[in-house]
């Protein structure tokens, strides 16, 4: 006799509850089992879902334990195989990705992760153990790699106060380095390093305070932060920021500082930037702001310039001629 498959099936929820007509439930169960019935084709369709998956990790893991991967892998360029780990870096990098690994792989939970973030301390300032840890690892990089930038901003902040128990502090007071005074503070300055021949970025430093930064507390945070960079062994070339007016008073403060400086050494002036710590640092505003103010400027004036030798104006209406060309063509 052939053997005959028989096809499984499913109970269904009228014979999970021991009733085959859905008259025969209460007014209550009737509800339940019209709610029940609407989830139904989404836990189908997850169930498929989790199956497919399976299916697809169980021939990833064939094919990574199989001869014939390293065979293809060398075969493959290194700008497609530079491609394919940025999108598993990516993919890490996610929150569901995290989730969806910590299902497959013994990886530590999410309280976890933040038990052991918790005994590094981040204060408000420059932060020594960061400045350790970017020691190290400038220890590493190339004389070009250690050139770096020096980024700041200022935010608004909601006004509050948290208590860590752990260390017994309140945050949320204005804390001007390592001062703490009794001003609730509703504005941040933070600041970030970021490379400019390697593609590294790092933020190092934030200081609370009460209303917009004051100018010499800028200028103040700037040669606090700079100083501390350059015992890691990184070279800060430059100081990026908005066009601000405190910011840009911060600045020429420090350029004053910088002339004071060379006039009291008998030293000839010849610097654009300022000095910290006998380094030039040359300040530049980043170009969306400078984008935007000469979009504004176009809107309402016109800009006069030499090109050749010949004095020519131009206008938003230039700009608006040039986006109809591109668009039509």
């Amino acid at each position: 006799m052939q053997n005959q498959i028989v096809k499984r099936k499913r109970k269904t929820i009228l014979k999970t509850i021991i009733s085959r007509r859905k008259k025969d439930l209460t007014p209550n169960c009737k509800k339940l089992y019209c709610e029940a019935m609407k989830y139904k084709p989404k836990q189908e369709r997850l169930s498929k879902s989790n199956s497919d998956m399976k299916c697809r990790l169980r021939l990833a893991k064939t094919f990574s334990d199989s001869p014939m991967r390293n065979h293809l892998l060398g075969k493959v360029n290194s700008v497609t195989l530079d491609f394919i780990a940025s999108q598993i870096k990516i993919q890490k990098r996610k929150l569901q990705g995290y989730k969806f690994l910590s299902s497959l792989f013994a990886l530590p939970s999410k309280k976890t992760l933040l038990a052991l973030l918790q005994k590094i301390p981040f204060h408000a300032g420059v932060n020594n153990h960061i400045m350790k840890n970017l020691e190290y690892q400038t220890q590493k990089l190339p004389e070009l790699g250690k050139n770096c930038v020096l980024l700041f901003d200022e935010m608004a902040l909601d006004t509050g106060l948290t208590h860590d128990t752990k260390n017994d502090m309140i945050f949320g007071f204005d804390s001007f380095g390592k001062q703490l005074l009794l001003k609730i503070a509703d504005h941040v300055l933070v600041f970030m390093l970021r490379g400019i021949r390697r593609k590294y970025k790092q933020p190092i430093a934030y200081y609370f305070f009460q209303g917009t930064t004051k100018t010499p507390n800028v200028a103040v945070c700037i040669k606090e932060v700079i100083q501390a960079v350059q015992t890691t062994g990184l070279k800060v070339r430059a100081v990026i920021c908005d066009q601000g007016s405190t910011n840009q008073a911060a600045v020429n403060c420090l350029k004053e500082e910088t002339k004071r400086h060379c006039l009291m050494n008998n030293i000839e002036n010849k610097y654009i930037g300022f000095l910290v710590g006998g380094e030039e640092i040359v300040c530049l505003f980043d170009p969306p702001h400078l984008l935007k103010c000469v979009r504004n400027n176009l809107l309402t004036k016109n800009l006069m310039f030499m090109w050749k030798g010949e004095s020519l104006i131009a206008n938003w209406d230039d700009i608006q001629t040039l986006y109809s060309f591109d668009k039509e063509n």
